[in-house]
């Protein structure tokens, strides 16, 4: 009984190093669609199409829509933490930004913003 007890104390750093760092993510977001849209690329012998996830998201009172790129599955709606893993804004009002996602398992996403909404 002895070693066992010792034996979950060693592992138990190693567990909540290993665990994600969730006070980093800080953004809310909140999904209020989720939808595969088919993506073709074509070159004269071939055509290849696969799905991209894009999702309808509120993020700090901006309607944003964001790719989450190739992907198979739907995203459920619904309020998720995140971060902001790439900022790049223009003098002329113009950005980039890309978001880091927490999944209710624990996953992590990167979308990007393509789109924002009034």
């Amino acid at each position: 009984m002895k070693e066992l007890t010792l034996a979950i104390m060693l592992l138990s750093p190693g567990l909540v190093w290993a665990a994600p760092k969730t006070a980093e993510y800080t953004v809310d977001i909140h999904v209020t669609a989720s939808h595969l849209e088919n993506e073709c690329d074509s070159t004269p012998s071939r055509v290849a199409c696969a799905k991209k996830l894009n999702l309808n998201a509120a993020i700090d009172g901006k309607k944003l829509e964001l790719d989450g790129g190739i992907d198979d599955y739907l995203m459920r709606v619904g309020d998720y933490k995140g971060k902001v893993v790439e900022d790049a804004p223009q003098g002329s009002g113009e950005y980039l930004r890309k978001y880091e996602v927490v999944l209710a398992d624990g996953t992590k996403r990167k979308f990007e913003a393509i789109a924002e909404e009034e």
